[in-house]
């Protein structure tokens, strides 16, 4: 009987019916883990055979649009009457300049992947390409040159019938001047295009092998290549074709060993599209999944069992606790529950309530609490009013002393750590409390602002203990040196409440007057003397340092800056007057920025120039930062007295003397010992305009001299300005002045008539 009854009375326990519940509630989760798991193990290897053939489908599709896309781009410069008109050995450069201009746009496209496409020509040996033309020797042993396809490999290609064909990948470089080191180009896969109607010039476009294989290759549990039909590599990341001899197109993979190829037939370029996939990958991945599942659900059920049983005691002894420390009372109505605890909580419900209304009276009673909250409410005010508010404050008997810790945190703190710095305050503002409270009695500690704490303490004989106190939080707040500089200000001994502004303001000077050093310090004593030492500029010293700026000279600026750190060394200055002497630099020079060339990027950075200065925590580290600003100053202004440079100079004069003349961008380049491509991209930078916009400009306005002064023939003033075709002297006379070269004269000529009063 006595055992059924126990029994009884232990299932009725709260714990007991906790535990069975999440029991329950685990043993029902963990059997459907084991039945996913299972259900998963069986499908995982045929998931993932279907997964790398559907990938190779999707390649493959997309690298044979990709080619039959490039064809078709291609092909219609075949048909392109321009082109046609430069098979002469005498080259028309203005029509090579049109076709030049209509490749540009497929070229640029970022979709198609095209490093370069150029049209040879089989009679002049000319080769035609997006910076402009050259010879096929130049092009082949300079600009793309590769030891796999040397000059007598393109030449050949004109005895070739295959009217596509794509060639192995091949790393291509460019030599930009002669004797000068080469510039990879990356790995290319070339493509020749013919037409068999225009057989005296074929197009070759050069792919970046890499940009087109990584979008149309998302896998990244395989390797791959592109094979021809001959069943060699165009492009591989391995040599997956060993063990392939022949391939069988009926299926879409094969093993062959320990390896997994899966492969695919292009139906436009005749390729062979691989992928290789380790079975001792495959099997290493199964097992290493089933591995991990089997951790991981026995791990969850493990932790389940034992946070069911952890929570099921934090639930319930709280529960226990309360039963005990109440006391019994006339019971309430009875509560309907089978948990005992209910039962018994019910039980005590009465007690609880007089229990409550004892406190009231408790509260009413004890005022010295009320005072302490009152004290703490006038403490914490000194954020928001004057300080003199404070001078009540101290109100015990004997001496006192206001301690204030300044918290300065570097930049490494808000990079590595993710915790915000108002929080990490609230944590040392309780650190603080801790050993203050623990080593002086009747203390009182609280935040005054975002980066101080303020201690009230009554030290009486105990000054050893005091510096005890205060170096023991020093170490410990010194372990997070990388992240913090701590500075404690220790006010002197003062008696009466009405001397507390001068203790708060003794320990504010001390920080202000800190040793301009990197480590946290414990100051107590402060300086005496006469005058402040903050630095001022003398008329010399200003001078000197805007003689130094405006030449440019960073050298002599740091030189004249080490000089004014030896002076505030002299002066015993702290860390204020450091601070103080960066800002009115900070301020000189962003002055003469903008009164000089009105640098606005610069003067808008003065408050971030600020803040980088206040990260300075030593002599070495402010005059490496006062150093990159001179560097960085002394360079703008530097630059602005050579703005025009020896190439751009060369390029404007020799055009305003030769516009004339057949002039290209390669033979100016030529002449500089530098490659059209760079000449073109260096000119566009530096004057805003394509080379061709400024020779058009310059050989249209002497063509406007000529019709005004002159009576010349517009046929003989377009040859005499540059132009060998009428057409194009028009086209581009009219496109830059909006009038034909007869209705330019004819206006200016009678400036009363409009546009369209005049004949064309």
């Amino acid at each position: 009987m006595s055992t059924s009854i126990r029994w009884k009375f232990k299932t009725e326990s709260l714990f007991a019916r906790l535990l069975v519940s999440f029991l329950v509630i685990v043993v029902l989760l963990a059997a459907i883990n084991l039945w996913s798991y299972g259900l998963y193990q069986a499908s995982l290897r045929n998931e993932i055979i279907r997964y790398n053939t559907t990938n190779l489908d999707n390649m493959t599709e997309s690298f044979e649009k990709h080619f039959r896309l490039i064809n078709e781009l291609v092909q219609r410069f075949y048909f392109s009457d321009n082109v046609q008109l430069l098979n002469k050995k005498n080259i028309d450069y203005n029509i090579a300049d049109k076709v030049r201009h209509d490749i540009q746009p497929t070229i640029t496209n970022p979709l198609l992947y095209i490093d370069e496409m150029f049209l040879y020509f089989k009679d002049n040996s000319l080769i035609l390409r997006k910076d402009g033309s050259t010879r096929a020797d130049a092009m082949f042993n300079r600009f793309y040159q590769s030891p796999s396809y040397p000059l007598p490999f393109w030449q050949n290609q004109f005895q070739s019938d295959k009217q596509f064909h794509i060639y192995p990948a091949s790393d291509f470089t460019e030599f930009v001047m002669p004797g000068s080191a080469p510039l990879p180009k990356g790995k290319l896969i070339p493509i020749v295009i013919k037409n068999n109607i225009n057989s005296y010039f074929y197009i070759t476009v050069l792919i970046n092998a890499k940009k087109m294989v990584d979008t149309y290759n998302p896998s990244l549990f395989t390797n791959f290549s592109i094979l021809n039909e001959e069943q060699q590599p165009i492009y591989t990341s391995e040599n997956v074709s060993t063990g392939m001899n022949h391939i069988d197109f009926k299926q879409t993979y094969v093993k062959k060993g320990h390896d997994y190829y899966f492969y695919k037939k292009g139906i436009f370029s005749g390729l062979t599209y691989v992928l290789v996939a380790s079975d001792k990958s495959m099997s290493s991945q199964i097992y290493m999944v089933n591995t991990t599942l089997a951790i991981i659900i026995t791990t969850a059920l493990a932790l389940s069992i034992l946070a069911s049983i952890f929570f099921s005691i934090r639930f319930h002894r709280p529960v226990q606790q309360m039963i005990r420390s109440i006391q019994q009372i006339s019971p309430l109505p009875p509560l309907r529950s089978t948990i005992r605890e209910f039962k018994q909580l019910n039980e005590q419900m009465r007690q609880i309530v007089t229990a409550n209304l004892k406190i009231s009276e408790d509260l009413a009673k004890k005022t010295s609490f009320l005072r302490y909250y009152a004290y703490i409410n006038k403490l914490k005010k000194i954020y928001h009013t004057n300080i003199e508010e404070m001078q009540d404050l101290a109100l015990e008997e004997g001496p006192y002393r206001l301690l204030i810790f300044d918290i300065k945190f570097k930049p490494h703190y808000v990079r590595d750590i993710e915790m915000d710095t108002q929080r990490a305050m609230y944590y040392i503002n309780e650190f603080v409390t801790h050993h203050v409270s623990n080593s002086f009695s009747n203390t009182h500690t609280f935040q005054i602002e975002n980066n101080q704490i303020l201690s009230l303490i009554y030290t009486k004989d105990n000054e050893a203990l005091l510096v005890t106190t205060l170096e023991t939080i020093r170490q410990e707040l010194n372990l997070d040196h990388a992240y913090l500089l701590v500075t404690m200000a220790v006010s002197g001994q003062y008696h009466r409440s009405t001397q507390f502004k001068d203790a708060y303001e003794e320990a504010l000077g001390l920080i202000d007057d800190r040793p301009f050093k990197d480590e946290s310090l414990i100051l107590s004593s402060p300086k005496k003397h006469a005058e402040p030492p903050t630095y001022v500029f003398t008329a010399s010293e200003e001078h000197e340092l805007d003689t130094y700026l405006h030449a440019g000279n960073a050298s002599a600026l740091l030189q004249w800056f080490t000089g004014m750190l030896e002076r505030l060394d002299k002066k015993g200055a702290g860390v204020r007057d450091y601070y103080d002497l960066g800002k009115q630099i900070i301020n000189r020079i962003q002055m003469s920025l903008l009164s000089s060339y009105a640098h606005d990027k610069l003067v808008q950075r003065t408050s971030e120039l600020y803040s980088q200065l206040t990260e300075c925590y030593n002599v070495n580290q402010l005059t490496h930062f006062m150093n990159l600003l001179f560097v960085s100053s002394a360079t703008t202004f530097k630059q602005k007295l050579d703005e025009r440079d020896r190439i751009t100079s060369f390029v404007i004069e020799y055009l305003e003397h030769h516009y004339a003349e057949d002039i290209t961008l390669d033979s100016i380049a030529e002449k500089m010992n530098i490659t059209g491509g760079y000449l073109s991209t260096y000119f566009k930078e530096k004057t805003g305009k394509n080379f061709s916009e400024y020779l058009h400009e310059i050989r249209i306005g002497k063509a406007k001299e000529y019709l005004l002064q002159s009576n010349m023939k517009i046929n003989d003033i377009a040859m005499k300005s540059g132009y060998q075709n009428m057409n194009s002297f028009n086209r581009m006379f009219k496109k830059l002045t909006g009038y034909t070269p007869s209705q330019f004269r004819q206006s200016q000529s009678a400036p009363f008539n409009t546009v369209s009063d005049v004949a064309p």
